[in-house]
């Protein structure tokens, strides 16, 4: 008859056994490449997502420091003039401020003799801020050394 027929029984099972499994190794094999594909991409995408993601933050960092560095820059242009001006303006003060003490006797500034170097006729615009400022900053002084006596004299007497 064939060749199935003398074998006996038990060895055809064994083999049919032996293909199935076979058959099933093949497919479970077959099954892990997909698996393993699909891992694979999703890994490349993944690796794709974190070098933009990656590159977008070296963008923004770099914006950043330039846009830091831009206003760095800017302060230090503003506070070099800031700098310039107040010195030009101390000095002026200063001398100014300096000329109004000398003929009083006490701390108190002599605003009278002060008045009169700002009268209209002396008014350049120029030099307006000059004669304004120290006028301003010893009225200032004035009233701060009245405000700390008159908070020490509270501070005594509340004890």
């Amino acid at each position: 008859m064939g060749l199935l027929s003398t074998v006996p029984f038990l060895y055809r099972m064994i083999f049919i056994g032996v293909v199935f499994a076979s058959a099933g190794a093949f497919g479970w094999f077959k099954g892990c490449q997909h698996v393993q594909s699909e891992w694979d991409v999703q890994k490349q995408a993944q690796a794709v997502m974190v070098a933009q993601t990656i590159s977008k933050n070296a963008e923004i960092v770099q914006k950043h420091d330039e846009l830091a560095q831009q206003i760095g820059d800017e302060y230090a242009t503003k506070l070099t003039q800031l700098q310039e001006t107040y010195n030009e303006k101390t000095s002026t003060a200063s001398s100014v401020i300096c000329r109004m003490r000398e003929p009083a006797s006490s701390n108190t500034v002599n605003l009278s003799s002060h008045a009169k170097a700002s009268s209209p006729a002396h008014a350049n615009p120029q030099n307006r801020l000059a004669d304004t400022l120290p006028l301003d900053c010893a009225e200032t002084t004035q009233q701060l050394e009245s405000l700390q006596q008159w908070v020490r004299e509270t501070v005594n007497s509340s004890k």
